[in-house]
């Protein structure tokens, strides 16, 4: 694996390598991704092998801009066009009917196709000078932490891909939000840095559902369910040596904090959460606890990344242990 930090001059490598029907992981605003051409079908395959995907687990679809779109998709509604004239480019990924000819493999064997404009120079860049889409799902082994830094995916994809773009870390830290809109009402099937809150203010309302994709993360998160005043009285019971998952304002209250960032900035916890876990993991604990983050907005991205991390949870109906 080539890695390049000279983005300006990696840009027309990395579409060479792509046009060549080879894997190039890059950043996004959200997390690392890895681009191959949509277009072909080895390229694709090559994607799901690499990151140990389901192949019924469908890739995202990156476009340079809304013009692309009809190439991979078919027949946007009428809230297709409120959604992106407020959140793209940028980490909003929709959901569509798929255009005839788009691949099996890169769906899923599914009649959709999920898409989105990046808000990210990177991968601009790279679509403009292939002039074409390319896959866009994160730079790990299916399951796994996702990356942020061009060295979290050294550490999982090394020697599997073949050119690694290092522009710097990512800019949120966590995924995309996903709206499908093949289904009426429209379901936020991964609530990410975009809360349904702000979705809401188009005027267009959404059911939403739980993140399903566990993370495996090599060690047992117990995630603190409940207000935070009663989760930090019920953590400092339990905690002793154990590590906590904390923020600022938090640490001075266990003996092996680890902080997050701030509850005043949620945005610092977003940016921080996938770092600390891949922290944790090298540490290799039995067990780490978590204080909730039952805010509104990011919150709820953050809970469900957390949720969608933990051994256990515990809420106002469970007994610490």
């Amino acid at each position: 694996m080539r890695i390049l930090k000279d983005c300006n001059m990696g840009v027309k490598e990395a579409a060479e390598v792509i046009k060549e029907g080879g894997i190039v992981s890059f950043p996004t605003e959200t997390v690392y991704g890895l681009g191959a051409d949509v277009f072909n079908r080895k390229a694709v395959e090559r994607v799901f092998s690499v990151k140990r995907r389901d192949p019924s687990n469908p890739l995202i679809v990156l476009i340079p801009s809304v013009d692309h779109l009809e190439r991979v998709a078919l027949d946007p509604p009428e809230i297709f066009w409120k959604l992106v004239e407020e959140f793209w480019p940028g980490p909003l990924t929709i959901v569509l009917k798929k255009r005839e000819g788009v691949f099996n493999e890169l769906t899923g064997k599914w009649p959709f196709v999920a898409v989105r404009v990046p808000g990210h120079p990177v991968p601009i860049a790279i679509m403009k000078e292939l002039d074409s889409p390319i896959t866009g799902p994160s730079a790990n082994i299916s399951g796994r932490i996702s990356p942020i830094s061009a060295s979290d995916v050294i550490s999982e994809l090394n020697g599997l891909i073949d050119l690694l773009l290092d522009c710097g870390d990512s800019y949120f830290g966590i995924e995309s939000t996903i709206v499908d809109l093949t289904i009426s009402p429209a379901r936020v099937t991964r609530e990410g840095i975009i809360p349904v809150d702000e979705l809401r203010k188009t005027g267009l309302d959404f059911i939403v559902e739980e993140r399903g994709k566990k993370i495996d993360l090599g060690f047992k998160l117990i995630l603190y369910d409940m207000d935070l005043k009663r989760a930090r009285e019920e953590i400092s019971k339990v905690a002793g040596n154990k590590p906590v998952i904390t923020t600022e304002d938090g640490a001075h209250l266990y003996k092996v904090p680890v902080i997050l960032g701030r509850r005043d900035n949620l945005h610092t916890v977003a940016k921080s959460i996938y770092r600390v876990f891949r922290i944790l993991r090298d540490l290799n604990p039995e067990v780490v606890l978590a204080e909730p983050f039952n805010e509104p907005g990011i919150g709820r991205a953050i809970m469900g990344i957390l949720k969608a991390a933990s051994w256990r949870v515990v809420n106002e109906n469970s007994r610490s242990s």
